[in-house]
């Protein structure tokens, strides 16, 4: 005889309980759930983030894609014209960028091999490095194929850092913050670029076509120095990612 405790379900009828359960939550709508369920895990995650454990992060996130942006938007919207309006005329500048942005796939291979292989926090910084060049050599305006290797390595510089650094900024927060984390960060940096596309020209007027684009490479590798003291992530599980005790900057560990 089964006693109460041994009773022995059939599957199939497990099977229509559980769908039946589930199709009575579904014609119940969101309405089901009360509406505090959702205000209180939008607070406790927007609290983490910006005022919690997870606001040093936050912080220098946002910094790092602000000062990247303000190259970035500053070169892809004002290069052009600048260059014709500085003696290369708008046929000859169009060219040059577009014969350089041969960088962009070159720039996203090379980090399709090496993203997983070193260290994501050096290679954004290496991107910087490689645009504070790029900058550099287009801001002498010495000739037509400098102005082209320069914009070549500009583009390098793109399409290598925002591959790897968007995965990057996903990886600093855990599973439960990392989309709210990701737009924080990102749509603050967002800002830089209204900046940029101020800045740049401004720079240019005011003082030389030089400074103006040397500046925009400086902010440029301002924002890879930020990540490269930031947390190690290649290699690594996000659970490890986002243990504080693995954290040795960006704020204390708890």
């Amino acid at each position: 005889m089964i006693g109460p405790m041994e009773q022995r379900f059939d599957p199939e009828e497990l099977a229509a309980s559980a769908a039946s359960a589930f199709a009575e939550r579904l014609s119940a709508g969101p309405e089901a759930i009360p509406p505090t369920a959702y205000n209180e895990d939008r607070a406790s995650t927007m609290h983490e983030l910006l005022l919690g454990r997870y606001r040093p992060e936050v912080l220098a996130l946002v910094g790092m894609w602000f000062l990247w942006y303000i190259g970035n938007y500053g070169f892809l919207g004002d290069a052009a014209t600048l260059l014709s309006g500085n003696g290369l005329g708008i046929g000859s500048s169009i060219l040059y960028l577009a014969v350089g942005s041969i960088g962009y796939p070159a720039g996203a291979g090379i980090m399709l091999l090496t993203a997983d292989k070193i260290e994501r926090k050096l290679l954004i910084f290496g991107a910087t490095v490689v645009w504070l060049i790029g900058m550099l050599l287009i801001g002498t305006l010495a000739s037509g194929t400098v102005v082209t290797v320069g914009a070549f390595l500009a583009t390098l510089a793109l399409g290598s850092y925002l591959q790897v650094a968007y995965t990057f900024t996903a990886e600093i927060f855990p599973t439960g913050l990392r989309a709210r984390g990701f737009a924080l960060a990102d749509g603050g940096g967002h800002l830089g670029g209204a900046v940029g596309a101020l800045l740049l020209p401004a720079l240019v007027s005011d003082a030389t076509f030089f400074i103006g684009f040397a500046s925009i490479g400086v902010t440029g590798l301002l924002a890879g120095l930020i990540a490269l003291d930031g947390p190690k992530t290649s290699g690594r599980s996000l659970e490890q990612v986002t243990q504080r005790q693995l954290r040795r900057s960006w704020g204390p560990a708890a």
